[in-house]
């Protein structure tokens, strides 16, 4: 058992009483111990990048956030960061979307990574990336703008 009186080995379907047929498991420390300190140092860097992407989002939203959705926040983050094939910066433009909109949550973070992660391979070649609705409005107020001045121009 360790300190805190997890134990590391485990039952046999066999066991009936506490103690009785306790086996520990095959080769934990033996075959990981050179993978276990690589694995140990990408999490630990892992950590620090997911807690500066959480500290600079935290420093960017005011009123500041409450803690239990900055738990959530910085879970999130973790789970994204544990994927190998998505960048930090796509976390980063993920919290950017999630600060412009104050009704979305920490759950809609991995949706608005996979959105910029679908943005980017559309700029890669392939089908090119739909402008945003947002994008289409203000093209199209920008245009209206533009008929108004030269309209005022020529009177």
């Amino acid at each position: 058992m360790n300190g805190s009186g997890e134990s590391h080995e485990t039952l046999s379907a066999t066991s009936t009483l506490p103690g009785d047929g306790l086996t520990p498991e095959q080769g934990a420390g033996s075959r990981e111990q050179g993978a276990g300190s690589r694995n140990a140092r990408a999490r630990a860097t892992a950590t620090l990048l997911g807690n500066s992407l959480l500290d600079e989002h935290r420093r960017q939203v005011r009123p500041s956030l409450p803690k239990d959705v900055a738990r959530r926040t910085g879970e999130q983050i973790d789970s994204l960061l544990d994927d190998p094939e998505i960048d930090p910066e796509e976390i980063r433009e993920g919290l950017r979307r999630l600060r412009a909109n104050r009704r979305w949550g920490p759950g809609m973070l991995p949706n608005l990574v996979h959105e910029v992660r679908q943005e980017h391979a559309g700029q890669g070649g392939g089908v090119p990336a739909k402008p945003s609705r947002q994008q289409e409005t203000d093209d199209l107020f920008a245009a209206a703008a533009a008929r108004m001045e030269a309209r005022e121009a020529s009177q």
